[in-house]
């Protein structure tokens, strides 16, 4: 079933509460993949460097220093994805405080993949947040070089949503733990 699509998780290590969270989540579903988050304390130096290396421009007014953590990490999991296998064709990532249904991946499988709706539309969300999305993996090339020419001009999902590049969820397969959300967006404002 879905032998076709990668599945990963960006995960924050340096959060234990997170950390464990997701070994929870991996042992229901031992099928994902951790993708490192870029942590916005410890790796924005990375961050900046995958801005620098792929030239991505800041184009907006950036409050938080978590959002370059954030902007790093989706594009580092978009690389990562495109480096594996060409055997997978789509990519389903979530990120570390996600809530899954136990019937999630044939959920995946017959309503966003069967149902061609992925193929159709490129990229969708699998809930109301961004906790979880779908990519068709040469659709994920379209985002970057979209990104490549414009910059970051928002935050990363009010960009994609905003610029149509990230269709609405037409199946909920993933809601996000609040008792561990707060911890994403940091409140260290940059000066």
């Amino acid at each position: 079933m879905g032998d076709n699509i990668y599945y990963g998780i960006l995960l924050l290590q340096q959060s234990q509460e997170k950390v464990n969270h997701i070994r929870k989540v991996t042992k229901r579903h031992p099928y994902f993949n951790i993708i490192p988050s870029i942590h916005w304390k410890n790796d924005l130096e990375k961050a900046i460097n995958i801005f620098k290396v792929n030239d991505i421009k800041l184009k907006y007014n950036i409050d938080y220093i978590g959002e370059l953590a954030i902007w790093g990490s989706y594009i580092n999991a978009f690389m990562h994805f495109l480096k594996t296998s060409k055997k997978y064709q789509y990519f389903v990532l979530l990120e570390d405080d996600v809530i899954i249904q136990s019937n999630f991946r044939k959920l995946i499988n017959n309503h966003y993949i069967l149902s061609g709706y992925i193929k159709r539309v490129g990229a969708a969300r699998l809930g109301q947040y961004l906790v979880g999305s779908i990519y068709k993996r040469d659709y994920i090339k379209t985002i970057l070089l979209f990104i490549k020419k414009y910059g970051m001009l928002g935050p990363i999902d009010l960009q994609l949503i905003k610029y149509n590049y990230l269709k609405p969820y037409t199946l909920c397969v993933v809601d996000y733990n609040k008792s561990i959300r707060s911890e994403r967006l940091e409140s260290i404002k940059l000066k």
